[in-house]
């Protein structure tokens, strides 16, 4: 009988469990891989200010980790605030050659910046909404850093990850739909770290990619009948707001209803749309659709009848002569209809919760697309 309670209580655990994952559960993101993005971020947006001629100006929305309270920034240039609230305790004293940034959350994380100036010392920025809020100003060899309230700020666009000037990069930026409160933000951290930046050929071209998200939520237009769509000008409008050349839709979805009653992700023109109920991997297969063109490699032969694979660079004929000279490739029955064929047995393309790698034509395809930005 003992034993008979402790399986039922461990059974009931589970389902408990289960239930809570499936209305709840998300994946989870590695803060210090958060923390090396904003750092990376930061430093990119520092130096290209000091490189400015002295007196521009430009404002900065910059994403930060959830367990982040606080930017402090300081100068060994300027006398210290002996009145101010923030601790150093020594930190200070390992930054003596350079100028610095710390993060006060839970723990300190210290920061060398080269580029890094501050007329008040140390410069405090508080995190709100999953960001700070500052202005940069080139003194023509340094940036000065000011904080700005959030809702003075020009724009609404907080940069997510920033590897360099926009006209040169490959620039992606997020859209909310059913949000509210900072699960927005979450929900794209978890997008750009675990899924883009965790997968080729992406990952290996970091420095060609820029992220962006629009925190504030407009009406686009969306319906959900068996797959998300929303109007097309709408979203165009509202993603004005950041640089971009692709915009990604996230639709905020709870996954017992997903369960219920499921919703397909789409793409159209330069637009995906996302189901967050989905896996991670849901956003980059369908932005490759829309960069790379490349088609679905699961068969759905009543959704696609009339499917015609001629301006798809991942499904052929039975001859697969479109990747004969790719390295790993094969042939192999089912793209998109039963009538093509794919490269791999598996992939991002065919069902990205059993692959999570795009395989190599579908690789070589994008990373010719990326090839192009700066």
């Amino acid at each position: 009988m003992p034993v008979l309670i402790i399986l039922v209580a461990a059974v009931g655990i589970a389902i408990l469990g289960v239930g809570y994952y499936l209305v709840f559960g998300v994946g989870s993101v590695s803060e210090q891989g958060l923390r090396k993005n904003f750092e990376a971020s930061l430093d990119k947006k520092l130096l290209e200010t000091a490189k400015k001629s002295a007196g521009s100006v430009q404002e900065v929305l910059l994403a930060v980790p959830a367990d982040i309270e606080q930017v402090c920034f300081f100068s060994h240039d300027a006398e210290f605030d002996q009145y101010s609230s923030l601790k150093l305790d020594g930190v200070a004293e390992n930054l003596k050659s350079s100028n610095g940034v710390l993060f006060q959350g839970d723990k300190i994380y210290p920061l060398q910046l080269s580029s890094l100036e501050v007329q008040k010392n140390p410069e405090c920025i508080k995190a709100r909404n999953g960001k700070i809020t500052m202005r940069l100003e080139s003194t023509g060899s340094k940036a000065v850093v000011k904080p700005i309230d959030e809702k003075d700020a020009a724009i609404d666009c907080t940069t997510v990850y920033y590897s360099g000037d926009p006209n040169y990069k490959l620039d992606i930026v997020f859209l909310a739909d059913g949000y509210s409160g900072e699960k927005f933000a979450d929900d794209v951290n978890r997008y750009v770290l675990n899924a883009f930046l965790a997968t080729e050929p992406f990952k290996g071209n970091i420095g060609k990619l820029n992220f962006y998200r629009v925190d504030k939520e407009a009406a686009l237009g969306c319906t959900t009948d068996a797959y998300i769509i929303c109007d097309e000008f709408l979203v165009q409008q509202h993603a004005i707001n950041c640089p971009h050349d692709y915009i990604i839709v996230l639709h905020n979805r709870n996954k017992a209803v997903d369960i219920a009653k499921p919703l397909r992700s789409s793409s159209l023109g330069n637009v995906a749309y996302v189901n967050t109920a989905d896996d991670e991997f849901v956003a980059i297969h369908e932005f490759a659709h829309i960069f790379g063109k490349l088609a679905d490699e699961y068969i759905d032969d009543d959704f696609y009848a009339g499917f015609d694979a001629k301006g798809s660079p991942n499904c052929d004929d039975n001859k697969c002569r479109k990747w004969v000279s790719v390295a790993g490739a094969g042939c192999f029955p089912g793209c998109t209809t039963s009538s093509f064929f794919r490269s791999v047995d598996t992939s991002i393309m065919r069902d990205y919760s059993r692959s999570q790698q795009f395989g190599p034509v579908n690789e070589e395809v994008l990373e010719g697309g990326i090839e192009v930005y700066g």
